[in-house]
């Protein structure tokens, strides 16, 4: 037989093969998922970080997360129903939303397309040059959710926000002048979550380069009450700032 035939065979065989087979497997509610990452090029830091970010994302999302069928495909069988819980999920800048999945012997195979494996590739990179920011984040989401509005003062609430347009936390004045509402913080109504290393993201103020990040907030007694509030790794802590200010 022609080489270059064999060549042929033995591609396709190997590109069968490689699509019938995840390219990692993460647990969610004791049954075994898998990923499948489009781009063929990524490294396996890479792999294992966009692993442990997704892991960690099933992890903290409600149990009873269901799926949808598609039927108009000869790929995909089914996708993630997200509902109001989206907000969890990894999203990339093109708006690719995380969740659609093809079956392997009975294992859902969750898809990742390369335009979000790019994003996870930049992710990366911002969480390795602002290691102290990003390490410093859960000790802060974690103190936000001990406080209540009878724990803290007016003074403790300004060291929680940042004026980027002068580089400085807000003072007293400015904080009430902003009818900034006190109890916003509050961990026996709201929890504060940490969606994906996709929210990190990188930005400029007066010459000055930060570490923001784009945090979830879920009402613990409304699933679908949830929102984005925006955090800046500034001065050494993280603070609350308005980024629709910038």
């Amino acid at each position: 037989m022609n080489k270059k035939i064999v060549f042929a065979i033995v591609t396709l065989i190997s590109l069968s093969l490689h699509a019938q087979i995840p390219d990692a497997t993460f647990l969610w509610n004791n049954q075994e998922y898998g990923l499948s990452f489009e781009d063929t090029s990524l490294t396996p830091t890479i792999k294992l970080a966009i692993k442990k970010d997704i892991e960690g994302i099933f992890a903290r999302i409600p149990s009873n997360t269901g799926f949808y069928s598609i039927t108009n495909s000869t790929k995909y069988t089914g996708g993630l129903n997200l509902l109001d819980r989206e907000l969890h999920f990894p999203r990339s800048k093109s708006g690719f939303r995380f969740g659609i999945f093809f079956e392997v012997n009975g294992v859902k195979v969750f898809q990742l397309p390369q335009n979000v494996s790019e994003d996870y590739i930049q992710a990366v990179t911002i969480t390795n040059q602002y290691v102290t920011g990003v390490n410093a984040l859960p000790a802060f989401l974690a103190r936000l959710n001990t406080l209540t509005p009878a724990t803290i003062t007016t003074n403790e609430y300004c060291q929680l926000f940042w004026n980027h347009k002068e580089q400085r936390i807000l003072t007293v004045p400015e904080f009430k002048k902003n009818e900034i509402e006190d109890g916003f913080i509050d961990s026996e109504t709201y929890q504060f979550l940490i969606p994906s290393i996709l929210a990190f993201q990188t930005i400029d103020f007066l010459g000055q380069h930060y570490l923001y990040y784009s945090m979830v907030v879920r009402n613990k007694h409304d699933d679908s009450d949830q929102k984005t509030l925006t955090l800046i790794y500034a001065n050494n802590a993280w603070r609350f700032f308005d980024a629709n200010d910038y």
